[in-house]
């Protein structure tokens, strides 16, 4: 079933999902001038800044194309202004060829940020195209499936060393350049985080999830 969102004089669907390239279709309709912008190239995920709309979908670089377990291995990210209606490659290729179906994407201001599976943080400034990497601290990896920027905040889910559970939520300050730990769960909990979400007025959500347990729910404002 379609998802139909008005932002910005602008209707934004996602649409039918293709089975065969695991993306969801993606529409802009200028409300004024009834122009349709059609995302050609899968994407995965998406984000909206102020005039702006930014995702993450398969690279068109032919020599990024090869295929992984029939998955295309590398993945863009472009950019489409309310203002202008033009669509423009932010990030022409990046690594993520062990989780080809969501790569996160999230905004806040003039920046957009990404995690990927070489447990990093990628912002990339949508005016200038600066990139800029930012490596995970040693003994945690980064779950990718989640990712919220609240003002000058990136929000990230991980697990430690030798295990896949999510047990602690960090911060990453933009300002300070430092990561600090926001919530952990104690090592000795089977419990793990799951459905982080977050909100424009600057609230946190997530679920303290265990099999055959009831859930705990948390909130976290900034």
């Amino acid at each position: 079933q379609d998802q139909s969102y008005t932002y910005n004089q602008h209707q934004i669907t996602w649409g039918k999902y293709n089975i065969a390239l695991r993306s969801l279709e993606l529409t802009f309709k200028d409300l004024n001038t009834g122009d349709v912008h059609k995302v050609v190239n899968a994407p995965r995920a998406a984000a909206l800044g102020s005039d702006f709309a930014v995702w993450v979908g398969e690279t068109r670089d032919p020599a990024g194309k090869k295929q992984y377990y029939g998955i295309a291995p590398e993945f863009g990210v472009w950019k489409f202004d309310f203002k202008t209606k033009q669509e423009v490659i932010l990030l022409e290729r990046f690594d993520n060829n062990l989780n080809g179906n969501t790569t996160p994407i999230a905004v806040s201001g003039r920046k957009a940020v990404l995690s990927t599976y070489k447990n990093k943080l990628i912002f990339i400034n949508v005016d200038t195209k600066q990139i800029e990497e930012i490596p995970m601290l040693d003994n945690y990896t980064i779950n990718t499936y989640s990712i919220h920027f609240i003002k000058d905040n990136v929000i990230i889910p991980a697990s430690g060393a030798g295990t896949y559970r999510n047990s602690t939520l960090f911060a990453y300050n933009t300002v300070k350049r430092t990561f600090s730990k926001i919530y952990q769960i104690s090592n000795s909990s089977a419990y793990h985080i799951s459905n982080v979400k977050s909100t424009d007025d600057g609230k946190l959500y997530w679920e303290e999830y265990k099999e055959w347990a009831p859930r705990k729910y948390y909130m976290l404002e900034f």
